[in-house]
């Protein structure tokens, strides 16, 4: 959805572009209309990098949250089976490890 969104800015702003060719760049329509399809793109650009940056930066929340579950887990099967503290300390399972 998001990718055909952006697909279609861009051919308006490519058509705008056009248009500005076409009328002239130095008519004050023609300057209008290619200010215009440059904005759209830049605007479609910055919206696309902070997409993707935000979706790695929660990729990687997922991934913590993920290993710190499984650091959880492995605490309780070891603490289960030598027995002692069922309380995770992270330094304690960095020693064992």
């Amino acid at each position: 959805m998001r990718a055909a969104i952006a697909t279609g800015l861009i051919l308006l702003a490519i058509a705008i572009l056009f248009i500005g060719m076409r009328v002239g760049p130095e008519s004050g329509w023609g300057s209008i209309f290619l200010n215009l399809g440059t904005e759209i793109i830049g605007i479609v650009l910055t919206v696309a990098l902070v997409e993707v940056l935000l979706e790695r930066q929660s990729q990687k929340e997922v991934a913590r949250s993920m290993a710190m579950a499984i650091l959880i887990e492995l605490d309780k099967r070891i603490h289960s089976w030598l027995g002692g503290d069922p309380r995770f300390d992270v330094n304690e399972m960095l020693l064992l490890l």
